[in-house]
């Protein structure tokens, strides 16, 4: 799992390869990502991926697990086809989402005993998803470097088309200006 999320390019990959991975161990995935273009990184907004879509009632739970930090259980709506844990995706600079997890089956013990496993996963994923959140900000900073570097390369190229024709018709006034005799105003 670890060699396949490195190699993820993009959120998308990254919730089909955990999905992929936690399908073995009967498990649907929904990963969801805090928007992080808003400030102060709230759950209010958010990306969901996944096969499994969250009804009000789960995506509540998810929202509580990304406030708070805790993994959330709902044992009390296992077999309804309802996902039952929520982990909070918890990078080292912030939480970045919520690994929200519907188990195929009815066995909540053999759940739980998944549950280091699981912890294991929300944090390759965290991990994996800072990493890209980086990665995009270093492409757009250097987007930005780039179309600056553009920027004054067109103004000192136009500065430099337009000084040329303004010097020689300045020395030409000038050369004029200073001429003895000074020209008929009829020539």
């Amino acid at each position: 799992l670890a060699r396949d999320l490195g190699g993820a390019l993009t959120v998308g990959q990254v919730a089909e390869i955990t999905q992929l991975f936690l399908a073995t161990v009967d498990m649907d995935v929904t990963v969801l990502v805090a928007d992080t273009g808003k400030s102060g990184s709230t759950f209010q907004e958010f990306h969901e991926y996944g096969s499994h879509e969250l009804n009000d009632l789960e995506k509540g739970f998810a929202r509580t697990a990304h406030e708070r930090r805790m993994i959330v259980e709902t044992d009390s709506l296992v077999g309804m086809g309802v996902a039952i844990v929520f982990l909070p995706l918890v990078a080292p600079e912030h939480v970045v989402g919520v690994l929200a997890l519907a188990p195929r089956t009815d066995d909540v013990d053999h759940m739980r005993s998944l549950r280091p496993l699981l912890e294991a996963v929300a944090s390759l994923v965290a991990i994996t998803l800072e990493r890209l959140h980086y990665a995009e900000a270093a492409q757009s900073s250097e987007l930005q470097v780039s179309a600056e570097r553009l920027r004054i390369s067109i103004l000192s190229s136009l500065s430099h088309d337009l000084r040329t024709p303004l010097t020689s018709l300045v020395g030409l006034a000038d050369t004029l200006v200073q001429r003895q005799p000074p020209l008929d105003e009829g020539a």
